[in-house]
């Protein structure tokens, strides 16, 4: 019975393959969604409130660009310090949590402290910023991590829903 089957699956193999008819069009990339739930952070099934103040850049890499919305706990950190490729100081207590969409080496992730959960697809809602002050809205997915780094090492962090920040400009690498 095995051979019958292979059979059968190599013959339909063989006629395809020499079938004049071309092959389908690939599929065209999934629609970015209408509606995202609200931010939510869980950290060993707790859930983080404050997390209310987002700043948005773009990060243009080899021609490549990508949006990451950054959400704070706090309203401390300016655009300028976002932008900054020599980075900021650290506020004590300050938690934040990142997504980042598009095609650059460090985008489709969410990150957390210290961490980076790559591989996570982002939606970007709306169209790209234009200008300084538009808004940028990210959705993403509930993706489930244990941090390798931070103050959050070990623990269980579920992130999911929308980031929206404040678009501060370009970063280019």
């Amino acid at each position: 019975m095995k051979s019958a089957t292979y059979a059968v699956a190599l013959a339909c193999s063989a006629s395809l393959a020499c079938s004049k008819k071309e092959a389908p069009a690939p599929a065209a990339p999934p629609a970015a969604p209408t509606t995202c739930a609200p931010l939510k952070v869980l950290v060993d099934g707790e859930q983080l409130t404050g997390l209310v103040h987002g700043l948005a850049i773009t990060q243009v890499q080899g021609g490549e660009r990508s949006e990451q919305v950054q959400v704070f706990n706090h309203a401390k950190v300016t655009c300028e310090q976002v932008l900054s490729k020599s980075g900021r100081s650290v506020e004590d207590g300050e938690i934040d949590v990142r997504a980042n969409a598009g095609k650059t080496m460090m985008s489709k992730g969410i990150g957390f402290d210290a961490h980076s959960q790559l591989g996570v697809e982002i939606a970007l809602m709306g169209t790209a910023p234009t200008k300084p002050g538009d808004k940028v809205t990210l959705c993403a997915p509930e993706t489930t991590f244990k941090p390798t780094a931070g103050e959050f090492k070990g623990k269980s962090v579920t992130v999911s829903g929308t980031f929206t920040g404040t678009w501060c400009g370009e970063m280019v690498f």
